[in-house]
C-alpha cells in the first residue's frame, strides 16, 4: 500500500471534461481510439496541479494552514527567533503565537503554556521560592492554603504522620517546604531557591483501552494466592496511567488558549503520569442540603433519626468515608454493616469533585462485573502487592479493590461472589510513542478481510483461513494458524480501527506450532495491528521461544518467491517477559522457512526474526528485511540472536535491536543494536549514525559517524517489554542521545526529537523568561538521576575500549558545530560560590586576589607551615572549559572528515577530545611572554617600532590618521611545497584593551595570512576592523585590500570593541574553500574570492602579518597572540588541577581519528605551581614524552611525572604537540579525551 497522499478534489476530471468540451466536435468524433482523449486527460491533470498550487498559495498566507516552507517567511513578519528546522511543530506554534508570547513574557503562566505548546508534553512549572520554608511576618496574609494530602500550611513544617507526603515530596506535587539550596541542579540537590524555575517534563503518553479481558493470577507454587486479576490482557503487572483530563476545565480548547492551572495550583490528575494508589483513594466528603433532599426521594429513605443526624452534619467536611460514618453514628444515625441504601447514595453524592477518587474513577479506570459497571462508591484503592493477603475495607461498601501501581484488582471479599466475571471497561497505559500494537489511528488495509471476530469469538472454529480476519474490539482471542488451511493471496490479519486485541496463537500440533502457509506463490501477507502471543505450551526450557512459522508453497520451484511481501505494522509479536504471578511468557519468534522477497517490520515490536537455512536445492531466504521505527527484542532468548538473515539484506532505520544481528549485507541508519553485528559482505551497505557493541567477532559494513563501544544496561531505562519506559535511552547514554542524523537520539524513538524539543523549550524560555531566573529541566520519569537536564556537565574518563575506525581523512576543513542558544545563567548573582572539585577557586591562584597577605609561601618545595591538604586517589582534570590559548572553541570536538566542509553548518560530527594535529610549519607571537615581536622573529616596518608598545601582556597599536603603515611580518619556508591547509587564529581587542577614552582616532587593524608562489602568486586570507562614520565594522578582506565578505554577526561593536575577540582564518587550498570566524560565529567562502597575491621570487613560503596597512587610516588595537600553522591546527591546551601527592603523574589519554601503525607523536608539557606566574606565561618546568599511535582505534596513554611538585599545590599545565619534532612521525590527529593527576605511588592501570 502506498503512503503517498492522493488528492480527491476532482480537479483532474473537471478540467479534463472542460477542455474536452472546448475541442471542436469534428475532432472529438474522429477520436475513435481514445488517444486524443487521453492526451486531453494528461493536460487536465497538469491543469489540476496548477489549480492546487494556486489554492495552496491562498492557504500559505495563514500560519495555521501554510506549508512548512512558508513558516520562516511569516515568522520574519513578526520577528520570530525560529527554533530548529527539525522541530516543525514547535516552529509553527512559535510563529503563530509570537505576539501573544511577547505580551505575557516573564509570567509563570506563559512559561508553562509555552513549554507545553512547544514540546507537546505535559509540563509542571515549579517556582523555587514557593517551596521554601520561612518564618511568617506581618505583611503575610493568614496561612489558609494547605496541602490537599497532608494539610501542611504554606511555608510550614512537614507533617510526617501522613506517609503520603513523603512519597511525593521530591516531585512537582510535593506539599513539604524546604530550606534554601543555592547549588546547581545535580541529582537531589539544587532545586529549591529564590531564583529557580523547575520545569518538570512528562514525555510519556497515555493510551486508552476499553473492553479488555482481565487475567486471573495463577498460583504456580501453591502458596495460597487470593483471587486477583491483572488489567493487562497478557497478565503483566503494569502501572495504570492518568488520562490527563479532569472535571471543571474545557479540554476541547487549544493548548495555547487552555487554562494553565499547573503553574499556580497543580492538580496531579491533570498531568499524564503513572497513577498513585493514594491518589485513587484520595476522598473528601461534604454533606450539602441538596444531598439530604435527594435522599428523601429514594425508595428506602433515611429514618427520622437518620434525617436528624444528617441535618446536624450538614456543611461539615470529612477527610474519609469512615470519619463521616463515625460522626453520623455519633449524631444518632443507624448505619449497620452492610450499610443501608441511603448511605451508599449519600457517599456517592457527598464526594467532593476536587479529589482523586472523583477525578480518576471512572475517567481513568473502570471495572465491570456481572455485565454492569461497578459504581465509584463500590470501589476502593489498596495495596495488593502480596497476593496471599488482601486488605478488607471497612464499612461493607467496597466490592472491588484496585491497586493502580501494578495494575491489579480483586473482589471483596476475595471469594465472593463465586461467579465473579469481571471485564475492564477502561484503563490507560503509558508508552513513549505509537510503536507496536496500540489503540491509535493507523492506515486502514486496502482490502479488509470478509471475516470478523468480536466479543472474544473467532468464526470458522477459531482457525485463520481464506482472506484473513478482522478483529473488531480489544478482547482476548484464541486463534489457530494451521498448515492445513492455506491462506489466500493478499490475506490480512488486522485489528479494527483504534483497537488492540490480545491474540493467543496456536497450531495444528499444539500451542508451539502456529504456521502460515500460502496457497500460491508471490503471496502478500499483512499483519496490521494486534498483540500476538504464544499460548504457553508448558515444559519449555528457559529462553526457548515459540515459533510463528512462514512455510513455503509445496512444490514451488526455487526460482520463484513464496511471498512477494510480508508486512507487520503497528503490531506486537510478544518478545516474552514475566507475568504478575511469577511465571514466564515465552517469546514469540518469527521463523521463515520460505522464499520471501521483502519482509517489512514497521512501527512494530517483535521477538527474534530467524531465516532458517533450507536445503541446497530449496533454500529459505529473505531477499530484504526492512525494520523501520520498530523494536526487535531477543533479550529473553538463550542465544540472544535477534535477526538472522544469512543470505539476504537487512535494513535498519530508526530501530532498536536487543540482540545480535547476522546478515549478508546491512544498511543501518539512526539505529541501536545492543548486540554483536556480523556481516558477511563488509564492502556493501553502511552503518551510519548508529550504535552497536564492540566485540572481537563484530564485522561491520562501511561506517559513518557511528558509536561502537559498550552498551551497558544503564543505557536504557528499561529493557523489559511492558514497562512504560521500555527501550527508552537513559542519562548515561551520552553518545547515543544526540547521535542521530537529525541531532535526535538513536533508536526507535528518534522521530520523537526529544533533545531537539528540549532545545526549543530552552531557547524560548531564555527569550521570554524573566530576567535573573535560572531555568532547570527535569524529566519526570527519572527526575533525580537523569543527567540530560543538568546545566553542569561532568567530564568522565572514557572506558578503555576499541573506538570506531573512521574513514580515511581528507584534505577538507571540518565544519564546526552550530553555536548553541544562549543559556540561562547556571547560578544567581547573589548565590555563594559553588564547591565544585572541577572548578575550585583555590586551584587557580590568579583567580583569587583576596589571598591572605600574611600567608607567605616562598618555599618552592611546598614545605608549608600549615597542614598539607590530603587528596585521596586521582584528580580528574576537566576538559570542558579548558583554555585553548586563543584557538577557536569549535576546534575541540569537531571531526576531521572529508565531507565536513561540503555540508551545511552543523553537519560535522562532534567527537570527544581536543585535537592535536601534525604541524610542519609554525609562526606565532605571544605578547604575554614579555617580549616584542622583533625578539620572537617578526620583522617590523619603521613606524611599527614606535607605534607598537608592550604593556600588561598585550601589544598595543596607536597610530594617528594619515600615518605611515605600521605592521609586523614573519615567514617560514615550506619544505614540501605549498601545503594543503593553512590555519591561523588571533586574539585581538580592535579598540584597544584600555577601554574608551577622549579623542579616539578612526580605527583599522588587520591580520594577514598568505602562501607565496613564484609563478602566479599565492592564495591568502585577510581580516580586519575599520571605523566608518562612527561605526566599527569587521570585514574579511581580499588580497587587493577591498572588503569582500561581511560576517554573519555584527559583533564586536559598541563597547565590545575593547573586549578580546577571537578571529580565525582557515584555508583549504586544493578544495578552494575558506572557513573564517569572529567571536565564535563561523562563515564560509570560496578561497578564490579572496584573490591571489603578487608572484614572489624564491621557494614557497608561509607568511603572516598584523597591524596597520593603510597610509590614510589611523589604527588603534591590541593583540595578545597570533598563531599560524600548516598543514594542521596548532593548539596549546592549558589545564589546571591540584596535585594529589608529591611529584604526581600526569596521565593523558588519546584517541586517534585514523588508524595508524608504527608511528609516534611527541608531546611537550610545561608545568608549574608558582602563584606569582603571570596569566598566560609559560610555566617554568618542562617534561616531554612520546606516545605510539593507537592500533585499531584503541586508546593511547601517556604518563608524565611532574617532578618538584608538592602535594596539594595548585598546578598549571600547558600541553602542546611541537611543530616538526624529529621524533614525531604520525601524520594524523590525536585527540586528548581525558587528563588526570595520579598519585606518585604508581598510576592505576
Amino acid at each position: 500500500m502506498s503512503d503517498a497522499p492522493t488528492a480527491r478534489d476532482g480537479y483532474a476530471a473537471y478540467y479534463t471534461e472542460k477542455l474536452w468540451r472546448l475541442v471542436p466536435e469534428v475532432y472529438r468524433n474522429a477520436d475513435t481510439t481514445g488517444a486524443f482523449r487521453a492526451l486531453i486527460a494528461l493536460i487536465g491533470e497538469d491543469a489540476a496541479d496548477v489549480r492546487r498550487s494556486i489554492d495552496r498559495l491562498w492557504e500559505d498566507q495563514h500560519i495555521e494552514t501554510c506549508d512548512d516552507w512558508a513558516v520562516p517567511y511569516i515568522g520574519d513578519l513578526v520577528g520570530t527567533r525560529l527554533v530548529s528546522v527539525q522541530d516543525r511543530r514547535a516552529r509553527r506554534v512559535d510563529v503563530g503565537n509570537t505576539v501573544r508570547f511577547r505580551r505575557r513574557r516573564g509570567t509563570p503562566d506563559l512559561l508553562d503554556t509555552l513549554a507545553r505548546a512547544l514540546s507537546g508534553w505535559d509540563v509542571v512549572l515549579e517556582e523555587g521560592f514557593r517551596q521554601l520554608a520561612r518564618a511568617r511576618h506581618r505583611l503575610d496574609g493568614p496561612p489558609t492554603k494547605t496541602g490537599a494530602f497532608t494539610g501542611t500550611m504554606t511555608g510550614g513544617t512537614a507533617d510526617l504522620r501522613r506517609p503520603v507526603g513523603a512519597t511525593i515530596h521530591e516531585g512537582p506535587f510535593g506539599e513539604f517546604f524546604h530550606t534554601l539550596d543555592t547549588r546547581r541542579l545535580r541529582g537531589r540537590t539544587g532545586r529549591f531557591g529564590v531564583r529557580k524555575l523547575n520545569f518538570h517534563l512528562f514525555p510519556i503518553r497515555a493510551f486508552e483501552m476499553t473492553g479488555v479481558d482481565p487475567v486471573p493470577l495463577t498460583d504456580p507454587n501453591g502458596v495460597g494466592f487470593l483471587r486477583t486479576y491483572t488489567l493487562d490482557p497478557s497478565g503483566r503487572a503494569i502501572p495504570l496511567y492518568l488520562s490527563g483530563e479532569g472535571d471543571g476545565e474545557d479540554d476541547d480548547k487549544a493548548p495555547l488558549t487552555r487554562e494553565a492551572p499547573v503553574s499556580v495550583d497543580p492538580r496531579e490528575w491533570r498531568i499524564t503520569q503513572p497513577m498513585r494508589c493514594r491518589l485513587l483513594g484520595h476522598a473528601r466528603y461534604v454533606i450539602e442540603a441538596s444531598d439530604i433532599l435527594a435522599l428523601e426521594d429514594l425508595p428506602n429513605p433515611p429514618l427520622p433519626t437518620d434525617a436528624t443526624a444528617l441535618a446536624l452534619a450538614r456543611g461539615l467536611t470529612f477527610a474519609s468515608e469512615s470519619a463521616m460514618r463515625r460522626r453520623l453514628v455519633d449524631l444518632g444515625a443507624a448505619i449497620a454493616d452492610p450499610p443501608p441504601d441511603w448511605y451508599g447514595e449519600l457517599v456517592a453524592r457527598a464526594l467532593e469533585s476536587d479529589t482523586g477518587k472523583a477525578q480518576l474513577y471512572p475517567r481513568s479506570v473502570e471495572i465491570a462485573a456481572g455485565g454492569a459497571d461497578v459504581p465509584r462508591v463500590r470501589v476502593s484503592a489498596a495495596n495488593l502487592a502480596d497476593p496471599r493477603c488482601h486488605p478488607t475495607p471497612a464499612g461493607g461498601l467496597a466490592e472491588v479493590i484496585v491497586y493502580p501501581e501494578r495494575g491489579l484488582f480483586a473482589s471483596v471479599p476475595h471469594d465472593d461472589p463465586a461467579d465473579f466475571d469481571p471485564l475492564v471497561s477502561r484503563y490507560y497505559y503509558g508508552f513513549s510513542a505509537e510503536v507496536g500494537a496500540g489503540p491509535y489511528p493507523r492506515p486502514a488495509p486496502e482490502t479488509p478481510p470478509a471475516r470478523t471476530a468480536s466479543a472474544g469469538t473467532v468464526p470458522d472454529g477459531g482457525v485463520l483461513q481464506g482472506d484473513g480476519l478482522l478483529i473488531a474490539d480489544n478482547r482476548t482471542y484464541d486463534l489457530t494458524l494451521s498448515a492445513a488451511q492455506p491462506l489466500d493471496i493478499g490475506a490480512v490479519l488486522a485489528a479494527g480501527p483504534q483497537r488492540r486485541p490480545f491474540v493467543r496463537l496456536s497450531g495444528d500440533g499444539g500451542p508451539a506450532d502456529p504456521t502460515i502457509l500460502p496457497t500460491a506463490t508471490d503471496m502478500v501477507l499483512t499483519i496490521d495491528g494486534g498483540w500476538y502471543a504464544a499460548q504457553d505450551p508448558g515444559g519449555l526450557p528457559p529462553g526457548a521461544p515459540v515459533d510463528l512459522t512462514l512455510e513455503d508453497v509445496p512444490g514451488a520451484t526455487p526460482e520463484t518467491f513464496d511471498y512477494d511481501r510480508v508486512e507487520i505494522r503497528f503490531a506486537t509479536l510478544d518478545p516474552g517477559g514475566p507475568r504478575a504471578d511469577g511465571t514466564d511468557i515465552p517469546p514469540l519468534r518469527l521463523r521463515v522457512r520460505a522464499r520471501v522477497r521483502t519482509l517489512v517490520i514497521r512501527n512494530a515490536i517483535t521477538g527474534p526474526i530467524l531465516v532458517e537455512p533450507g536445503t541446497p536445492g530449496d533454500p529459505s531466504v529473505v531477499d530484504e528485511i526492512i525494520v523501520c521505527r520498530s523494536i526487535v527484542d531477543a533479550g529473553r532468548t538463550a542465544d540472544r540472536l535477534a535477526i538472522a538473515n544469512p543470505f539476504g539484506r537487512v535494513t535498519l532505520e530508526e530501530a532498536t535491536v536487543f540482540g545480535h544481528v547476522r546478515a549478508m549485507r546491512l544498511a543501518a541508519s539512526d539505529s541501536i543494536v545492543d548486540g554483536v553485528v556480523q556481516v558477511t559482505d563488509t564492502q556493501a551497505g553502511c552503518f551510519r549514525f548508529s550504535a552497536t557493541r564492540d566485540h572481537p567477532d563484530r564485522r561491520l559494513p562501511p561506517r559513518f559517524r557511528d558509536y561502537v563501544g559498550p552498551i551497558p544496561p544503564a543505557f536504557f531505562q528499561s529493557r523489559v517489554f511492558g514497562d512504560l519506559l521500555y527501550a527508552r535511552l537513559a542519562g548515561p547514554a551520552e553518545a547515543l542521545r544526540t547521535g542521530a542524523e537529525t541531532g535526535s537520539e538513536m533508536g526507535v524513538f528518534s522521530h520523537l526529537l526529544t533533545p531537539i524539543r528540549l532545545d526549543s523549550v530552552r531557547a524560548k524560555v531564555d527569550e521570554f523568561g524573566p530576567v535573573g531566573q535560572l531555568a532547570q529541566y527535569l524529566f519526570a520519569d527519572h527526575p533525580l538521576v537523569s543527567r540530560l537536564f543538568e546545566p553542569d556537565a561532568v567530564s568522565l574518563e572514557p572506558p578503555v575500549v576499541t573506538p570506531p575506525a573512521p574513514p580515511q581523512p581528507g584534505p577538507l576543513i571540518p565544519e564546526p558545530p552550530p553555536p548553541p542558544p544562549p543559556p540561562l545563567p547556571t547560578r544567581c548573582e547573589d548565590d555563594p560560590p559553588i564547591d565544585d572539585p572541577d572548578d575550585d577557586p583555590d586551584d587557580d591562584p590568579d583567580d583569587d586576589p583576596d589571598d591572605d597577605p600574611d600567608d607567605d609561601d616562598d618555599d618552592d618545595n611546598g614545605d608549608d607551615d600549615g597542614p598539607t591538604p590530603v587528596i585521596v586517589g586521582a584528580v580528574d582534570l576537566s576538559l570542558l572549559n579548558v583554555d585553548l590559548d586563543g584557538a577557536p572553541a569549535f576546534w575541540a570536538g569537531v571531526d576531521w572528515r572529508p565531507d565536513d566542509a561540503a555540508g551545511a553548518p552543523g553537519s560535522a560530527p562532534v567527537r570527544p577530545g581536543i585535537p592535536f594535529d601534525r604541524v610542519d610549519t609554525l609562526i606565532d607571537y605571544d605578547a604575554r611572554r614579555g617580549s616584542r615581536p622583533e625578539d620572537q622573529g617578526w620583522t617590523p616596518t619603521g613606524p611599527a617600532q614606535s607605534r607598537f608598545r608592550l604593556e600588561g601582556g598585550a601589544l598595543d597599536l596607536d597610530a594617528p590618521t594619515n600615518a605611515n603603515p605600521a605592521f609586523f611580518s614573519a615567514g617560514a619556508p615550506l619544505e614540501g611545497g605549498a601545503p594543503e591547509q593553512v590555519h591561523a587564529y588571533a586574539l585581538v581587542a580592535p579598540g584597544g584593551s584600555e577601554g574608551p577614552g577622549e579623542g579616539r582616532t578612526p580605527e583599522f587593524f588587520e591580520v594577514r595570512v598568505a602562501v607565496t608562489d613564484p609563478q602566479r602568486g599565492g592564495p591568502g586570507l585577510r581580516a580586519g576592523w575599520r571605523e566608518r562614520r562612527g561605526r566599527l565594522a569587521f570585514h574579511y578582506i581580499g588580497e587587493d585590500g577591498a572588503p569582500r565578505i561581511r560576517p554573519t554577526t555584527e559583533a564586536p561593536a559598541g563597547t565590545q570593541r575593547w573586549a578580546w575577540t577571537a578571529v580565525s582564518l582557515q584555508a583549504d587550498i586544493p578544495a578552494d574553500r575558506a572557513l573564517m570566524s569572529v567571536a565564535g560565529v563561523v562563515d564560509h567562502s570560496p578561497l578564490s574570492r579572496f584573490g591571489r597575491g603578487r608572484p614572489v621570487d624564491g621557494p614557497p613560503r608561509l607568511t603572516a602579518a598584523f597591524g596597520l596597512f593603510n597610509r590614510r587610516l589611523g589604527g588603534r588595537a591590541s593583540l595578545r597572540n597570533l598563531v599560524v600553522s600548516s598543514p594542521g591546527r596548532f593548539i596549546r591546551a592549558r589545564l589546571r588541577g591540584v596535585a594529589p601527592s608529591k611529584e604526581p603523574v600526569l596521565r593523558l589519554v588519546f584517541l586517534a581519528d585514523t588508524p595508524a601503525r608504527d608511528a609516534r607523536a611527541h608531546f611537550v608539557v610545561r608545568y608549574g605551581d608558582d602563584p606569582a606566574t603571570p596569566v598566560g606565561s609559560p610555566p617554568p618546568r618542562v617534561v616531554e614524552g612520546g606516545v605510539s599511535a593507537p592500533r585499531d582505534g584503541a586508546a593511547a596513554v601517556l604518563d608524565l611525572p611532574l617532578s618538584g611538585i608538592a602535594a596539594g599545590r595548585a598546578l598549571v599545565m600547558v600541553v602542546e604537540r611541537p611543530a616538526a619534532h624529529p621524533e614525531d612521525d604520525l601524520r594524523g590527529t590525536l585527540r586528548l579525551v581525558s587528563a588526570s593527576l595520579l598519585p606518585s605511588g604508581g598510576p592505576s592501570p
